[in-house]
């Protein structure tokens, strides 16, 4: 007489590492997905405020007290912060995100020429299964609340966000594809001001994995975000004429192959 028998043993790797000696959150995908952003912070750049010493502002978040210059923005292991602005060269939606990571101090070498925060992002691939997902999200100052000394219908604003993303097999088991679009519109009237300023926003990631062998892993990712604004710095102390229109895309191309040698 025969038996036979299956044991099958399963692990979860704990999001916090006792070994590491740096700061930081670990934001798996779990987490993205119940987590609560706003309606105008659906792009992964807001994921940095999650964590603890992390101050919001604009163009970037503050990290410890060190200058939003000195952070840090990768996406799949390439570094796209903007020298200009100081934030990152690129946006994208919020639910391409397969894991992130903020590291906030105790920085290893390979962080070395960033000084303040360190994101790190790791992006949605696609699979043997077509999924997706689409979001709508508005909001205008008659979602604000009035008070003793705030009166919403003085300072008139709007924001619109529309975000959708796909991903699949092309070959299966062999070649995937996953993409994600997200459009902005946003509109906002500083108390006193004589125009509103308007800014329009696109953000595109397309990505391609092809798995040539076991041993290669092939990857292009691609990522745009062409934008807008219209009477840009606008307020009650500056005049129509002294405003700007702001055009700007800095699109961003990446090949990344994987190899593992025996």
């Amino acid at each position: 007489m025969a038996f036979t028998a299956e044991i099958e043993v399963g692990a979860e790797v704990p999001i916090v590492d006792t070994a590491r000696t740096n700061t930081g959150e670990v934001f798996g995908e779990k987490y993205l997905r119940l987590t609560a952003i706003g309606s105008d912070g659906r792009d992964y750049l807001k994921i940095i405020n999650q964590a603890a010493g992390v101050v919001p502002g604009r163009p970037a978040q503050q990290v410890f007290g060190a200058t939003y210059s000195e952070n840090s923005y990768l996406v799949d292991g390439f570094n796209t912060a903007d020298s200009s602005t100081g934030g990152s060269a690129t946006s994208f939606n919020f639910d391409a995100v397969e894991e992130a990571s903020v590291l906030t101090g105790g920085l290893d070498a390979e962080f070395g020429y960033g000084t303040g925060g360190v994101l790190n992002v790791v992006t949605k691939s696609g699979g043997n299964q077509f999924s997706g997902t689409f979001d709508a999200r508005y909001r205008d100052q008659r979602f604000n609340e009035s008070g003793d000394h705030y009166d919403p219908g003085v300072n008139v604003s709007s924001n619109r966000v529309l975000s959708a993303t796909l991903g699949g097999p092309i070959l299966r088991d062999r070649l995937w594809f996953f993409v994600a679009m997200q459009n902005v519109l946003a509109e906002d009237t500083p108390v006193g001001a004589p125009e509103t300023r308007v800014e329009g926003r696109n953000e595109f990631l397309g990505k391609l994995t092809w798995a040539i062998n076991p041993a290669n892993r092939l990857m292009l990712r691609y990522s745009a975000t062409p934008k807008t604004i219209d009477y840009a710095y606008v307020s009650r102390w500056t005049a129509p004429e002294g405003t700007h229109y702001l055009e700007a895309s800095e699109p961003i191309s990446q090949l990344e192959l994987n190899s593992v040698l025996s």
